[in-house]
């Protein structure tokens, strides 16, 4: 999904990082989600959630290492 800049897709942003919480345990189950912004609140929040693979114009953002 491609998320802008926004209180509204912020919020939203938050709700895909807890959706961890109803996930499957098995994190092989659980389809990976593609999130595309350029907003950097955004992508911080959904940095390090599990099931998320985060891409932010001008590079790819992994979780902290």
């Amino acid at each position: 999904i491609l998320l802008d800049a926004g209180s509204t897709t912020e919020a939203l942003a938050d709700l895909l990082s807890r959706r961890a919480a109803v996930a499957p345990s098995n994190p092989a189950d659980a389809p990976e989600l593609v999130v595309i912004t350029h907003a950097v609140p955004i992508a911080a929040k959904l940095s390090s959630a599990p099931g998320i693979a985060l891409q932010i114009l001008g590079g790819r953002v992994r979780g902290l290492t």
